[in-house]
């Protein structure tokens, strides 16, 4: 049985920054072999005689990492010693990046425990010319650098924290807080007519995608607030109590479902229509029904559809609620 080069020791090593480690001290871009036969198995460089190490995959993590027929002794030695000294912790560092707010977000906020800061976009970014839309604002947050020759790391924890922190700050906020995805959809687009040109406007093959100035994307420090800028009101207090802590774990077994929400969102909603939304969560989760507009059976103003996107609201605006009111006072606080 062949070896495997991974240590018991480096239990928490994540395995998205050990596959980054290994392609910035190995190389890549990788390869596989009998792909049918061995779907799991993944080699670095690349496959064969001039393999030097194979991984393993099980679900998302790497599970064995065995020597292949260019196998380095020595090269992998330092990177055992990199990954055993910690050197792959850098200095603390300041993340950066755009999320949306359905809110515009005119000013700024800093959290000064969370290290959190919220800032408006910059001026030359584009600007949404309707209220409801999903307005740009920049969102700065603490991360642990990595060296600098391994910045493919630190931009991974980067793009990591700023995916977390914008989710926990669409549940913590009265505004719907998103951030763009990385796989850009291309969908087809009305572009309205002008007043100018008249007609019906047109349709275009566009793809979903958002780009504004920022500036470096990592920096040492957070950016200096805006002079004049206005301070925005807060309900971000529960961002500086649950920021970088996750000893609490939200329940989530179906059974505990609506115990959860008659504790922390008592009188949140009629028990007759609490008890739709369930059925409607329960149906979607155990796959027996979809909603109307996943079946294409929603056509806008139809009494079932209308009634479900009116469900899924409510759900959402109580799930909210829930939340919070579950970080200020969590069970055996």
């Amino acid at each position: 049985m062949a070896e495997n080069l991974l240590r018991k020791t480096w239990a928490k090593l994540e395995s998205h920054e050990l596959r980054l480690l290994l392609d910035a001290r190995i190389g890549g871009p990788g390869q596989f072999d009998g792909r049918d036969a061995n779907p799991n198995k993944f080699y670095l460089p690349s496959a064969r005689a001039s393999c030097r190490v194979a991984l393993t995959f099980r679900d998302k993590k790497i599970i064995a990492v065995e020597r292949g027929p260019a196998f380095d002794a020595v090269e992998w030695q330092k990177i055992a010693d990199e990954i055993e000294n910690a050197s792959v912790v850098g200095p603390p560092k300041v993340g950066r990046g755009y999320s949306f707010s359905s809110f515009r977000v005119p000013g700024s906020w800093c959290g000064l425990r969370s290290g959190v800061q919220i800032l408006p976009p910059a001026p030359e970014a584009p600007q949404a010319p309707v209220e409801m839309a999903a307005h740009p604002f920049i969102l700065e947050f603490p991360i642990v650098g990595a060296p600098d020759d391994l910045w493919p790391i630190t931009n991974y924890r980067r793009m990591r924290e700023h995916r977390r922190l914008t989710l926990l700050l669409n549940v913590l906020l009265t505004a719907r807080v998103s951030f763009e995805p990385r796989r850009s959809e291309h969908f087809w687009a009305h572009i309205p007519a002008s007043e100018a040109t008249g007609g019906n406007g047109e349709s275009r093959w566009l793809q979903q995608f958002f780009w504004a100035p920022l500036g470096a994307p990592v920096t040492d420090a957070l950016s200096p607030s805006p002079p004049a800028a206005e301070r925005l009101a807060t309900h971000l207090v529960y961002c500086e109590q649950c920021h970088g802590d996750r000893s609490h774990e939200v329940p989530g077994a179906t059974e505990r479902f609506r115990s959860f929400f008659e504790t922390y969102a008592p009188g949140a909603a009629l028990r007759k229509r609490r008890s739709q939304m369930y059925e409607l969560r329960s149906g979607i989760l155990h796959g027996s029904t979809l909603m109307q507009m996943d079946e294409d059976l929603d056509f806008g103003w139809d009494p079932p559809g209308w009634n479900e996107r009116e469900l899924h609201t409510e759900l959402w605006s109580i799930t909210r609620l829930a939340l919070r009111n579950w970080l200020k006072n969590p069970p055996g606080s």
